[in-house]
C-alpha cells in the first residue's frame, strides 16, 4: 500500500495508522505544551502547541487512495 501526500487529498480519508499516530502525538505535545507552561516556560509551550496543531494539519494531507 502507498500513501499520496498533498492538499489535492484534503477531501480525501486519512488512513487509520497516520491518525492514529497523529493524534497520539498531538496529545503529547498538548500535554507537553500544559507542563511547560506550568513551568512558565513559554517559549516551549508555544513550540510544542505549533508543533502539535502542524502535525495534524499535516496528517489530513495524506491519503492512501490513488
Amino acid at each position: 500500500m502507498s500513501y499520496h501526500f498533498g492538499f489535492k487529498y484534503w477531501n480525501e480519508p486519512t488512513p487509520a495508522k497516520i491518525r492514529r499516530v497523529a493524534s497520539a502525538l498531538a496529545a503529547a505535545g498538548i500535554a507537553g505544551c500544559g507542563f511547560a507552561y506550568l513551568r512558565d516556560n513559554m517559549t516551549l509551550a508555544i513550540t510544542l502547541l505549533s508543533l502539535a496543531v502542524g502535525g495534524s494539519f499535516i496528517a489530513k494531507l495524506f491519503t492512501d487512495k490513488p
